[in-house]
């Protein structure tokens, strides 16, 4: 959840409620999956939000990803 706040912080640097922001509210976390780049992925469709976070983690963190190990009702 830390890496989509910094994240948010980094997309909406400009905007004055960023500057103020302390945390998000958990139905954003839907738009990860929502919110589409422009630039077209090698597969020809929209790459996500959710999509450029998860390539993110694989190279940066790979151990972030093992979260659900960390949440037993998600298993």
């Amino acid at each position: 959840l830390k890496i989509v706040y910094k994240l948010g912080r980094v997309l909406n640097r400009d905007s004055a409620a960023a500057k103020r922001a302390q945390g998000f509210g958990i139905s954003s976390l839907l738009k990860l999956s929502e919110t589409k780049a422009n630039k077209k992925s090698d597969k020809n469709s929209s790459l996500s939000l959710l999509h450029f976070l998860v390539q993110q983690c694989k190279t940066q963190d790979p151990e972030v990803l093992d979260f659900a190990q960390d949440v037993p009702s998600l298993e």
